[in-house]
């Protein structure tokens, strides 16, 4: 989930305006990875490809009046995803690995936003929500 949120004093009358954006995404994947090391390597380089589907959620609130919220826009897309990926293990102590990814995504989506207030939806099709993804962290292999 990400929040962003931006307030601003309206002048010369003073008053506060306040804008919410919250963009949640729920994803599910799922990867075949081939590990391509030799017998006793200490750097294990591997290659992926998988697909997935994901639950994206965009909604925009507004707050006119302090404590007072609106909800103006919001959007929902359901793309499936496509996804090739290359990295590698550095083992550390047993089944714990130093890892670094990088991965692209095809995520195309049919964008529906539709606004509230007047009911109009506006649609945007064939939206890539992927891209490229570089990753670097700690891996546990069981």
């Amino acid at each position: 989930m990400f929040d962003n949120a931006l307030t601003a004093t309206l002048v010369p009358s003073g008053n506060t305006y306040s804008d919410k954006n919250t963009l949640g995404i729920l994803q599910f994947k799922l990867t075949l990875v081939d590990r391509l090391a030799s017998g006793n390597s200490h750097f294990v380089p591997y290659l992926g490809m998988g697909v997935g589907i994901l639950y994206v959620r965009w909604e925009q609130e507004q707050f006119p009046e302090p404590g007072i919220p609106r909800t103006w826009l919001k959007g929902t897309a359901n793309p499936f995803d496509v996804h090739f990926l290359t990295g590698f293990d550095v083992p550390i102590y047993h089944e714990l690995s130093l890892n670094g990814e990088i991965e692209y995504s095809y995520e195309p989506a049919d964008w529906k936003i539709q606004n509230v207030d007047t009911g109009v939806v506006t649609k945007f099709q064939n939206l890539n929500l992927g891209g490229i993804a570089l990753r670097l962290g700690l891996a546990y292999n069981f």
